[in-house]
């Protein structure tokens, strides 16, 4: 012993003190020997034993003594076998020496800390409570449940929560919980600091406590206290072994065992790996549920399982189950369809739940927090305290308090928690207000204190931690986060060697929570809230000042020395894209030095990016590199061009454009997209590069590749809601008559006039109807010109400018080729006049008190100025119908029924199909009595029948019309009209030879009676008849698969039907027909999602009239499917075959790894390296008449 010195005086004066009372009773005993019984001479026989027990005992107290404080110096070395002695040599069973001998066990009383952590609690996670996986994790499962949020965010208060909820669940069932707050201090002491046993051994006695304690409250005998009552020396041996072997049989007599860990991420490396095996061993128990509570250490991804029933469920896959003998391996259940008895299409096969843990994230929905704001802002106003007397008078400010606080805290409760902090020391309202305006202080003190964690580590990961971040904050304030791979990259470049070992569990270590690592498509790295960004962008400067970051020059130079490497394989799409993988911070930088350049005052980085434009137009490896980079991040593969006025545009480097500007064609167009530079200036609304383009005479009528004038571009991208016209009206005052009026080829004949009212779009459309230049009676390949447009979307205002301003070209007589409409047809059809008033005119009391009638409805206002035009009220679509059956199936327009009828209209008139506007009105799916019963007083015939010999009165019947509109149309003769079979027309018919050419109410064949009965058998039959149109339309232009199509979108139990269409290709159905919306049934098929169908349909047509996003989607399906047909029609209608990679694989790479045919795989890979080989060094196209002068 090295320190014995220290420990022999105190047990030697105990040792004197034995011995000096030995000797005194001995006198004793001697002088009484002669007197005292044989019994007294016995024990003084004995007494001299006792002076040999006396000198063991010192000798045993001095070793202990020493061992003692040896191990106190050096706790880690010390084996943990000491014994646990009682105090005064007894066992009590009045409670006091069990607390005395659990304060030995375990000097941590957790649950003391518990109760602290919940007192005056909030609970802002109810979702949790209530969600599937701590349901399914509180029956007992085999994987354990790992919680984790951002620093602070109120974890440990979350887990004493889980505790107590637990508690307050159990059944009458025995039920343990044992809650570890690894991260917390009980008096000053923490699992890290108890002396002589270590931090393993300490987690795991205080486990052993918790379950003493909870025996202890609900009567159940305990082990180890059975043990130490019974031991003869009132000690048990707390050896690691046998704490282990009383805390598995602690455990047995439980029925229930949860174990609650907080902050295992607080402890060391090596300590934590030892825990966990210690937890794996209590997790293979079948009563045993473990939960985690950390800081996220991980990237979190989803598990990309759907549930095999995801069209009867919802397809959640939180929770699944997973076939383990299906071969295929790809048989999944989510546990609501578990739940309900759903299993392997194989009886036999067994399923299993394939994951060790499930993962929730301890994100406070908005909802929970505004709820916390709201209790406490309540709290505050019952207490009066400062705040509360504030706001009690001041609703409006405590829902501007609620509604910001929480907008602001974006689901991360420990940021609405310092705005409500730091919102109580306020002294006024408008300090209360301005608060809301910008970061708390609080809060910028908590960031500051993470920060300073930062700060305290290694230097190497102190200076590694400050470039990811620095990295980070300036790619997210200024173009997009980072993915990891790009930031590992972006570091080496940065750093060097240092950065080589960067893994994402290390990076999330280093950051200490300021960085999260998201998991969807991609792994990007951001901030974990963006109030962190703007204090890292706004507060860190000089913590960042070390680290010296130039993005735009370390986004160039990276390109720079990868230049070489791409010029040998620019025309090898596959070797080209794999050395762009190799170094995916290139990849990032190809997208965006220009954009880090536009805000940086970086002399040496304005430099490098001249000697970058000067090699770009003559490095074809260059240009190849950035089109693949920018086709791996824009969804619509949008992307500069090949030459460098294009780039300075693209990223609105005005003095770079200006210094190359006079040097350049200004009018040169990119070879791949065939964009000028204007083109390019328009689509990414760099207002001051456009400005300086059109003082050039720049041609504003240059159709790019997809038919699009700049002007077009500027219609298409601009922002409702933004509102800002500035760059249309640039464009219009440069613009010639040809430019503003000319049609794109490649959607439908459109002109931008025409595009603006498609879209809705009516500022802007607005601003076009009045210029004067513009011509109102350009049609599109419908034949629909602006009025039929107007109408059509309800622009009341635009409708009657342009029939204010027809001088001499009938507008309002232009039937379009979709079913040979008028505008007002139109008008009268669509339902969504969004400033139509109610049908009958509405009384309203003016300022004097006298009634007043509002505004009337517009339509009928058009319509009077129509007639006032010379608008032909009589002429019929090539249904034959008229305005009156336009009005009638509507069923919301009065005025306009009234008005027609004032104007002469026959009311009985007729469509080709015998018709009338009471047969229309009787089956409209509007249902709407009134209508019925205004026709019926304006003369209409109720006895009137169609071709068929219907009468209205049948037909609502046999149609299933509400019951009023059936009694409004009864007459004393209708119910002989009437047929007893409650059964469609089409299913009375005798299949006779002329049946088969017959129509019936709506325009509707046989065949489409069929579908609209949803019979696959008759469909069939039909179809395999030769003697059927399948061309033929009904009312709404729908051949019966575009009518199928329509209603497959709401209905999946047509999708059957449809594909017997497409089985037999000699079925010619019109696939290039379209209906009166002009949709193709391609177009529909896709609007519904319904791929495979899209596809059967693609290989039956001619043409292709498809965007580019309507192109990927089929291209990738038809990959999948392995249809050389369909992948050759796409490729030679232009689709963009670099738009539709995946996981950095092109199509030709995707199409081999999935198995598609030799053919297939040939025709992307030819396509892609033909557009590759398209880059060469740039040659101006020779210019197109516009129609502009010269200067």
């Amino acid at each position: 012993m090295a320190r014995n010195s220290d420990v022999v005086p105190e047990v030697q004066q105990s040792s004197n003190r034995l011995r000096s009372l030995v000797a005194v009773s001995l006198a004793k005993a001697r002088e009484e020997t002669k007197k005292e019984t044989k019994r007294t001479e016995t024990r003084a026989a004995q007494l001299p034993r006792l002076l040999k027990i006396v000198d063991l005992l010192r000798k045993s107290q001095v070793h202990e003594r020493a061992a003692e404080l040896a191990a106190s110096r050096k706790p880690q070395q010390r084996t943990l076998c000491q014994p646990i002695r009682e105090t005064d040599g007894r066992f009590k069973k009045n409670g006091g020496d069990e607390q005395a001998f659990l304060q030995k066990l375990s000097p941590l009383d957790f649950r003391a800390v518990q109760e602290r952590k919940l007192d005056n609690y909030c609970e802002v996670r109810s979702w949790f409570f209530e969600s599937p996986q701590y349901a399914q994790w509180s029956k007992g499962k085999a994987w354990h449940l790992s919680c984790y949020g951002e620093p602070r965010c109120g974890k440990t208060t979350f887990a004493a929560a889980v505790g107590r909820d637990v508690r307050s669940r159990a059944d009458a069932g025995k039920t343990a919980v044992a809650v570890l707050f690894l991260a917390e201090e009980d008096r000053g002491r923490s699992v890290s600091t108890v002396p002589r046993i270590g931090t393993v051994q300490a987690v795991l006695r205080t486990i052993l406590r918790q379950l003493i304690e909870d025996e202890l409250d609900q009567g159940i005998s305990s082990a180890l206290l059975q043990d130490l009552a019974s031991s003869h020396t009132h000690t048990v041996d707390m050896s690691p072994e046998r704490v282990n072997d009383y805390t598995l049989a602690e455990i047995a007599k439980f029925d229930a065992v949860f174990v609650l860990i907080d902050g295992l991420d607080s402890l060391d490396q090596v300590t934590q790996a030892a825990l966990r095996v210690e937890f794996a061993r209590l997790n293979t128990l079948t009563h045993v549920r473990l939960m985690f509570i950390q800081a996220p250490d991980e990237v979190r991804r989803p598990p990309g399982i759907r549930c095999n029933r995801y069209q009867e469920c919802d397809g959640s896959v939180v929770l699944y189950w997973h076939c383990k003998h299906c071969s295929d391996g790809d048989f999944h259940l989510c546990q609501a369809c578990y739940d309900e008895g759903h299993h392997c299409s194989v009886e036999s096969h067994v399923l299993e739940e394939p994951y060790h843990a499930v993962e929730v994230e301890l994100r406070t929905p908005p909802d929970e927090l505004v709820n916390y704001i709201q209790q406490r802002l309540d709290a505050d106003i019952m207490s009066s305290s400062d705040l509360g007397k504030r706001l009690s008078d001041a609703q409006d400010v405590v829902r501007n308090v609620k509604n910001t606080v929480a907008a602001k805290a974006a689901g991360i409760f420990v940021l609405a928690k310092l705005y409500m902090d730091y919102l109580w020391e306020k002294q006024s309202l408008n300090e209360t207000l301005d608060v809301l305006d910008g970061l708390p202080q609080y809060q910028t003190d908590y960031f500051n204190s993470l920060m300073d964690e930062v700060e305290e580590q290694t230097d190497d990961d102190r200076r590694l931690a400050l470039a990811a971040m620095s990295l980070v904050a300036t790619t997210c304030w200024e173009a997009r986060p980072l993915t990891f791979e790009e930031l590992a990259d972006a570091l080496h470049d940065m750093l060097g060697d240092l950065a080589d070992d960067l893994t994402e569990h290390k990076l999330l270590q280093i950051a200490k929570g300021i960085l999260t690592i998201e998991a969807r498509v991609e792994t990007q790295v951001k901030p974990f809230h963006m109030d962190v960004n703007t204090y890292l962008v706004e507060e860190c400067e000089e913590r960042f000042a070390d680290v010296g970051l130039d993005i735009a020059q370390l986004c160039l130079e990276s390109i720079t020395a990868a230049k070489e490497s791409f010029e040998d394989v620019y025309d090898q799409p596959g070797a080209l894209l794999e050395r762009l993988n190799d170094k995916p911070f290139v990849r990032y930088a190809l997208q965006f030095w220009g954009q880090h350049l536009s805000v940086s005052d970086s002399l040496e980085a304005c430099e490098s990016a001249r000697q970058f434009l000067a090699e770009y137009e003559e490095s074809p490896g260059l240009q190849a590199a950035t089109f693949l980079a920018f086709a791996h991040n824009d969804p619509w593969h949008r992307w500069p061009g090949s030459h460098k006025l294009q780039l300075c545009a693209w990223f609105g480097l005005e003095e770079l454009f200006a210094e190359e500007r006079s040097a350049a064609d200004i009018n040169a167009t990119d070879a791949i997209t065939e964009r000028t530079a204007l083109h390019v200036a328009v689509m990414r609304g760099q207002s001051a590069i456009v400005t300086d383009l059109l003082a050039a005479n720049a041609d504003t009528g240059r159709l790019c590749k997809q038919g699009r004038t700049p002007l077009w571009e500027a219609v298409e991208d601009y922002d409702v809601e933004n509102g800002d016209l500035s760059m249309v009206n640039a464009i219009l005052e440069h613009i010639t008559p040809q430019a503003l009026n000319a049609a794109n080829p490649c959607s439908k004949g459109e002109t931008v006039l025409l595009l603006a009212l498609r879209l809705q779009k009516t500022e802007i459309a607005e601003v076009l109807s009045q210029h004067p230049d513009i011509d109102l009676s350009v049609q599109d390949s419908h034949g629909r010109t602006a009025l039929h447009f107007a109408a059509q979307n309800g622009n009341a205002n635009i409708v009657q400018r342009i029939i204010e301003r027809d001088e001499g070209k009938d507008l309002l007589k232009r039937c379009d080729l979709l079913g040979h409409r008028t505008p007002l047809m139109l008008m009268l059809e669509r339902e969504y006049w969004g400033s139509e008033q109610d049908d009958e005119d509405d009384d309203a009391d003016d300022d004097d008190g006298n009634t007043a009638t509002t505004t009337e409805d517009p339509r009928l206002m058009i319509l009077r100025l129509a007639i006032q035009k010379g608008a032909d009220v009589g002429v019929a679509d090539e249904s034959g119908r008229n305005l009156l059956h336009y009005a009638a199936w509507a069923a919301d327009h009065l005025p306009v029924l009234r008005y027609l009828h004032s104007l002469k209209m026959n009311i009985n008139a007729t469509d080709r199909r015998g018709m009338t506007a009471l047969h229309y009105a009787a089956v409209s799916p509007e249902g709407d009595r009134s209508v019925v019963e205004t026709l019926l007083e304006l003369g209409a015939d109720p006895a009137a029948t169609d071709a068929q010999g219907q009468t209205a009165h049948r037909l609502a019947v046999l149609r299933g019309a509400a019951q009023d509109i059936i009694s409004a149309l009864e007459t004393p003769s209708a119910a002989s009209d009437v047929e007893p079979e409650d059964s469609p027309l089409w299913a009375q018919i005798l299949f006779k030879p002329e049946d088969f050419l017959q129509t019936y109410e709506h325009g509707l064949t046989l065949l489409h009676c069929a579908i609209e009965a949803r019979n696959t058998q008759i469909t069939q039959l039909l179809l395999n008849d030769g003697r059927v149109d399948l061309k033929a339309t009904n009312l709404h232009g729908q051949t019966a698969l575009l009518m199928a199509l329509t209603d497959s979108i709401g209905d999946e139990k047509l999708l059957p039907m449809v594909h017997l269409f497409l089985e037999d290709s000699s079925h010619d159905f019109g696939s290039d027909r379209v209906d009166y919306l002009a949709q193709t049934a391609l177009e529909i098929a896709l609007s519904g999602w319904h791929n495979d169908i899209a596809i059967g349909v693609l290989q039956h047509c001619e043409t292709l009239a498809l965007d580019q996003r309507q192109m990927r989607t089929l291209l990738m399906r038809a990959i999948e499917v392995d249809s050389e047909v369909a992948v050759k029609k796409l490729v030679e209608a232009g689709a963009d075959v670099f738009i539709c990679r995946r996981g950095d694989k092109l199509p030709s790479q995707i199409a081999e790894e999935e198995g598609a045919g030799a053919g297939v795989v040939q025709l992307l890979s030819d396509e892609e390296c033909s557009v590759l080989r398209t880059m060469r060094p740039v040659v101006a196209p020779s210019r197109v008449d516009s129609g502009l002068g010269t200067d």
